[in-house]
């Protein structure tokens, strides 16, 4: 057997025990290094000043490119209006944004109104505080994280937002076949 053979096989004997033992070895030692790290990692998490700050510029927006859409229709304020709406309902419920854009119009339309929302029983057992937002928001329920039921709550203003938004759906060429609620122009996805 010559030289070349013998590096040759003890270079596959190799590669052969580095495929076996990498899982074990490297690929376990490098997830559980990063899980680590991912965990003790500090987050930093926005004043409630910001976050103020943040909802009051998103009702300023809202309400002006709102009265605009009222007097006269112009893509571009419908497409801001959609942004920012989708932004308020992000905010206000805490929500990831890839659930929340992907709210049916389906499911809008069928949203709990403040009036059904809970049983009697259910009611009389509230708060004076969670009674005024039992009658104030609607619940829309949409598919989550995993495949789980999420409720996403709608301020007054925000469902003002969406009825606005739907009923210029035609006008900003969004296909009828789109079935999002924050749909963009030309296209079948949120």
């Amino acid at each position: 057997m010559s030289v070349h053979q013998m590096v040759n096989e003890k270079a596959i004997e190799f590669l052969n025990v580095c495929e076996e033992e990498w899982t074990n070895e490297i690929s376990y030692a490098a997830l559980h290094t990063l899980t680590d790290n991912k965990r003790n990692k500090q987050k930093m998490l926005p004043l409630s000043e910001d976050i103020s700050k943040l909802q009051t510029h998103l009702q300023r927006t809202s309400e002006s490119l709102t009265e605009a859409l009222e007097e006269r229709f112009f893509k571009h304020n419908w497409e801001l209006l959609s942004k920012v709406t989708l932004a308020k309902l992000v905010l206000f419920n805490r929500r990831r944004g890839g659930e929340t854009e992907r709210i049916e119009v389906v499911h809008y339309e069928n949203r709990r109104n403040k009036s059904e929302q809970a049983p009697k029983e259910v009611e009389d057992s509230l708060s004076e505080t969670e009674k005024v937002l039992l009658r104030t928001l609607s619940r829309v329920e949409i598919r989550g994280k995993r495949d789980r039921t999420v409720a996403v709550l709608l301020t007054p203003d925000i469902q003002k937002n969406i009825d606005l938004l739907l009923r210029y759906r035609a006008d900003a060429g969004v296909d009828k076949e789109n079935a999002y609620v924050f749909a963009r122009s030309n296209s079948g996805s949120p």
